[in-house]
């Protein structure tokens, strides 16, 4: 599995859309279908322009095998081996900060969590670039799943676990611990809080019928179930040792069947991670370890690139990606990956007077999205197809997105700012009559987006007030609902539309941070996600997007796209559609070269 590419020099990026491979809306259920195949190769990109990916096929996987034919030596799970590949020798990447240490609590699944663990499934990480560029990572592959099955009427999954598989500690990993591990997800017991919890929300249990054999049984059909259970964040844990001392998991690396297990942590320095030897997807890993350490400066972190001193950077600044092109001995992956939403206000729905959807409009009426991203000197993509991903075959038509106000990227400044003030006056608000505070992450990703949004506020006589905060202080902060108006970037899961909806507009939802209870959206959001037929599921799924739109739950501005860089040294690797997360961060495919 060579990836071996040439260095690539990036002109400035900003402004170009971001399109990436999504996971289509799911077919009716078939019989069984082999695990997919890849060839591995060699990259030769040589080329400045931009790979873009595109769309896979609209087909669903319910049943699969590792085996991979006619493709030559696979590992235990079926991932084809590189005949190149060496063994040995210590990553290096870097953190901006300390670690929450669980992940089933935390927003994503990065350096820090995802060698520690494993899933159920998991979405494809290898191939070539042509294979990313068709989608083939959104395809779910076998992980400590060897098989599954899906019923016809959608209504249960049966997985066959693997047998022999053990945690780091030594202790065996059986059905119980799977089903422990979801149902803690799914139920948010002794979670403070769980953000997906709302994905797994249609699952009426997580059962086992023996050792080896989990059985999903839902409360109604969720196309994209599957699709759900591969997501990097539903890691497995041992019942033995987390279950009634949660905070155990968080206070340090954990202990999971990953490639990789914790070695020495040095708290706000580095943490390292070693290669477990008894792990069961023979013969991964191919490194000896990770050392992750704490860079806080995003300077001081792309030095370290172009000084060899960490061997993978993402950024979604169009500055910083043109300094890593600079590098040297490095190669920038040739595909773009979404981080999610660039930086949004969240109005507090249950709060006077952002209860009011006149002076929520106005708030949307007072983001100019063009010159948002020109002063932010953000890579994104416009938000032209509504909530939905570009490339994705969700995207709304513009002409239908435009009515919405605020989204119509040709309107003059000027019409815009004079229809908020003007619905500002009619609720009673003159200008400089509105003030409210804003928290926002002490971080290069979040404070400057907030100032610049600040300035646009006071264009329609709103004062906002930016109060930095340390970045778990804002995450107290937004979760318990203890602000006015709030601001995320809105990190995404996947491509599919429950992704989204579930997560930061459904009713009860942990990243809901602003409250938002619309009945009409939660119905056409469970309508959606239980709706077989591909087109009628986009039609209700666009109905829902326009009205959380209309509804002003964020000032959605539009998508951010990330750069991957790596050290000449690094195969075997390539980012997944969203750089924030993701199988791809495991590195037990990964190889180094020296």
């Amino acid at each position: 599995m060579s990836m071996r590419y040439p260095r690539l020099i990036l002109a400035t990026i900003g402004g170009l859309a971001l399109l990436l491979a999504a996971c289509a809306p799911a077919a009716e259920p078939e019989t069984t279908t082999a695990a997919p195949a890849a060839t591995t190769t060699e990259a030769t990109t040589t080329s400045t322009e931009m790979v873009l990916p595109a769309a896979p096929s609209t087909t669903e996987v319910t049943a699969t095998t590792a085996t991979v034919e006619d493709k030559g030596p696979v590992s235990v799970s079926g991932i084809p081996l590189d005949a190149d590949a060496k063994a040995g020798g210590v990553l290096n990447v870097a953190e901006s900060r300390n670690n929450r240490w669980l992940v089933w609590e935390q927003c994503c699944s990065g350096w820090a969590y995802a060698p520690l663990a494993d899933t159920i499934v998991a979405y494809r990480t290898w191939g070539t670039v042509d294979d990313a560029a068709a989608g083939a990572f959104n395809e779910v592959v076998p992980a400590l799943a060897s098989t599954w099955e899906q019923s016809e009427d959608g209504m249960q999954l049966i997985f066959q676990l693997r047998d022999g598989v053990t945690f780091h500690d030594g202790s065996p990993l059986t059905c119980e611990d799977v089903a422990w591990s979801m149902e803690t997800n799914r139920t948010g017991d002794q979670l403070n809080t769980s953000p997906r919890g709302a994905h797994i929300s249609p699952v009426g249990q997580f059962s086992c019928t023996d050792a080896t054999t989990l059985v999903v049984d839902m409360k109604r059909p969720k196309p994209s179930i599957l699709q759900v259970i591969a997501l990097s964040e539903f890691t497995i844990l041992p019942k033995a040792v987390y279950d009634g001392n949660m905070d155990l998991a968080r206070q340090g690396p954990a202990v999971g069947s990953g490639p990789f297990m914790a070695g020495e942590m040095i708290p706000g320095e580095k943490t390292v991670f070693v290669r477990n030897e008894n792990y069961w997807d023979k013969p991964f890993p191919y490194m000896d370890g990770i050392e992750a350490t704490v860079i806080s400066s995003s300077t001081a972190q792309i030095s370290s690139l172009r000084a060899g001193r960490v061997d993978i950077r993402g950024d979604q600044r169009t500055a910083n990606q043109d300094l890593m092109a600079k590098c040297e001995f490095c190669y920038a992956f040739p595909l773009i990956s979404n981080t999610g939403q660039t930086y949004t206000l969240i109005p507090n729905m249950e709060r006077h007077p952002w209860n009011m959807p006149e002076v929520r409009t106005a708030l949307n009426l007072s983001i100019d999205r063009n010159r948002f991203h020109t002063l932010s000197g953000t890579a994104y993509s416009e938000p032209r197809g509504g909530l939905f991903l570009p490339g994705s075959g969700w995207e709304m038509p513009y002409e239908r997105v435009k009515q919405i106000p605020g989204l119509d990227l040709e309107r003059p400044r000027a019409e815009a700012v004079a229809e908020a003030v003007a619905l500002l006056e009619s609720v009673g608000f003159g200008p400089g009559e509105l003030t409210f505070t804003h928290p926002g992450a002490t971080s290069p990703n979040y404070v400057p987006d907030a100032i610049i949004m600040t300035e646009m506020v006071k264009e329609i006589g709103v004062n906002m007030i930016l109060e930095e905060v340390e970045r778990g202080v804002y995450y107290d902060t937004m979760q318990t609902g203890n602000f006015d108006v709030g601001g995320h970037k809105g990190y995404f899961r996947g491509t599919d539309p429950d992704g989204l909806f579930y997560e930061f507009y459904y009713p009860g939802s942990d990243r809901n941070y602003g409250r938002y209870s619309n009945p009409e959206a939660k119905r056409l959001i469970d309508l959606q996600s239980q709706t077989i037929d591909p087109e009628k599921r986009k039609q209700i799924a666009w109905d829902a997007a326009e009205l959380i739109l209309r509804d002003v739950v964020r000032t959605f501005t539009g998508f951010t796209a990330d750069r991957t860089f790596f050290n000449n040294r690094v195969h075997g690797t390539m980012p997944g559609p969203v750089a924030m997360a993701g199988h791809w961060k495991q590195h037990k495919q990964t190889w180094l070269s020296e």
